[in-house]
């Protein structure tokens, strides 16, 4: 893997990175969806909002990974092993602030080793790379603030040994 040492090259390899594992969700054949949690209208016409106890994940997502963020709301993602590297997609809805989940993850993700330079935002668009391993391992963080709380997109590439 040639390794880039330049900000704006990272940039663009995680945005890479999460278009194509945007794509790989959609080939069945070649990844694992988690559920997708979504509340069906009532009687009155309101969506109920699901507990978060709700969302499920398959048995294969590697949660000590990337764990679900406190009241997360609504999940989707996809884990697609390919040999020595598993990608690894995850969306979800939390009632929390962009800087909240931004803390979360960045507190968990270098508990594992990762490191990140620090988180930008643009429209109130957080974004954030985290590195393992020279580069080899990546997670890519995105936050966008929606109207109590924030959609929250992860998408990594790690060894398959790690993906647990």
């Amino acid at each position: 893997m040639t390794k880039h040492t330049t900000a704006p090259r990272r940039a663009g390899f995680a945005v890479a990175l999460c278009v194509g594992l945007s794509l790989t969700a959609c080939t069945p054949e070649a990844a694992t969806p988690v559920a997708t949690v979504s509340p069906a209208p009532s009687a009155t016409g309101s969506t109920p909002q699901p507990s978060p106890t709700a969302v499920t994940v398959p048995q294969n997502f590697p949660v000590k990974l990337i764990p679900s963020m406190p009241k997360l709301s609504q999940a989707s993602g996809t884990v697609s092993p390919r040999g020595e590297f598993t990608d690894i997609a995850f969306t979800g809805t939390v009632p929390a602030a962009p800087g909240a989940v931004d803390t979360f993850y960045t507190a968990h993700f270098r508990k594992l080793g990762f490191t990140a330079p620090a988180a930008s935002t643009v429209d109130g668009v957080l974004s954030k790379t985290f590195l393992r391993n020279n580069g080899e391992e990546t997670i890519s963080l995105s936050a966008v603030p929606v109207p109590g709380g924030s959609t929250l997109t992860i998408g990594a590439t790690v060894r398959t040994a790690s993906a647990k």
